[in-house]
């Protein structure tokens, strides 16, 4: 054993401060990189099973999107067309849903894979999906200020039902497995535009920002907090924030950072941009702290969290990014309920 003195203790706690946060996985994660080929993927979601989806450029053509599905090592194409298909989402059962033939306003249509079989459901885009297998999607009418009104919908398993006013343009939609649905609601013809955060809760919606800039980027998860983003005046100019809302309350967790989602815990993948090195970096809000998950040359943003903490995120500058996945460290105990069974063997 050795002590250290007052004087080695300061020059040890100023090395720590100089060098600020440890920067990688978490204890009991690593990071593995999921693809290495030079296109652009994008739009990446996570399941609770180490599923991933994200859409992939083949040949950099933005034209011949295609939808990938990466389960645990092994990877699959699940479309293979002449036209751009986009904006993959899964849940936990593995559906899985994408945008197909996406015109210029992000809009086709929306296309179900289920166990090997694709449905077309609807015209939309922006989806998101629960683990009960229902839709929240969006509609743009083409009509309103800058033609940016656009309607908010759900689909239950059964049928469509329209969610917004369609007064406005409503987007950036998430859902969660009780069925509330929150999404961003701006008004364009306004200048500068404003927003607001909605949600939708049995039948009824409810507007929960009011008096903030901008407000944007909503994530709901299954306890009824939401976490977003609004811009915050400060000597550098705007700046986005992060926020909570819960109960009807909301409140700031940091002065820095575009939250991508959220899950039960309240674990939360963040983008931060640092102006030192012109780069977005995933940050990481985990038991009421901030952790810093990447610091490269190159952008990493776009996080998808799932039930366990794992996230999955977009590496690299366009026109080449590719996906990587900060996972629990695998040890045979696949579902992780705590012990290595029959179950983790299937």
């Amino acid at each position: 054993m050795f002590e250290l003195n007052v004087f080695q203790t300061i020059l040890f706690s100023m090395t720590i401060a100089l060098q600020g946060p440890p920067v990688g996985p978490i204890s009991g994660f690593e990071i593995v990189q999921i693809t290495d080929d030079p296109y652009w993927d994008n739009r990446v979601e996570l399941n609770r099973c180490g599923e991933i989806v994200y859409a992939k450029r083949i040949n950099q053509s933005f034209e011949d999107a295609e939808i990938f599905h990466y389960d645990n090592g092994a990877t699959r194409q699940l479309t293979t067309n002449d036209v751009r298909d986009d904006f993959p989402t899964i849940n936990d059962l593995g559906l899985i849903v994408w945008t197909h033939d996406v015109n210029a306003q992000n809009v086709g249509t929306l296309q179900v894979y289920d166990n090997g079989t694709v449905t077309d459901l609807a015209i939309g885009g922006g989806s998101r999906v629960n683990n009960l297998g229902k839709i929240a999607f969006r509609i743009p009418l083409g009509t309103g200020c800058a033609n940016g009104n656009a309607e908010m919908y759900l689909y239950d398993g059964n049928a469509i039902t329209l969610i917004s006013d369609g007064t406005t343009s409503n987007q950036t939609q998430d859902i969660n497995d009780i069925d509330e649905i929150v999404w961003v609601r701006f008004d364009f013809c306004v200048s500068p535009w404003t927003s607001e955060i909605m949600m939708w809760s049995d039948g009824e919606i409810t507007q929960l920002t009011e008096n903030l800039i901008e407000p944007n980027a909503p994530a709901i998860n299954n306890v009824g907090q939401i976490a977003f983003t609004s811009k915050e005046r400060t000597d550098d100019g705007l700046q986005p924030a992060l926020k909570l809302w819960e109960n009807g309350r909301i409140k700031q967790l940091s002065d820095w950072g575009t939250p991508t989602d959220i899950n039960d815990h309240l674990s939360i993948p963040m983008n931060r941009w640092h102006n030192d090195t012109g780069n977005w970096q995933v940050w990481y809000h985990r038991d009421g702290k901030f952790l810093q998950i990447t610091d490269d040359p190159f952008w990493n943003r776009s996080g998808s969290i799932n039930k366990w903490g794992e996230i999955a995120w977009i590496a690299g500058n366009f026109p080449n990014s590719d996906i990587k996945y900060m996972r629990l460290i695998r040890t045979g105990e696949a579902d992780f309920d705590g012990h290595i069974d029959l179950k983790d063997a299937a």
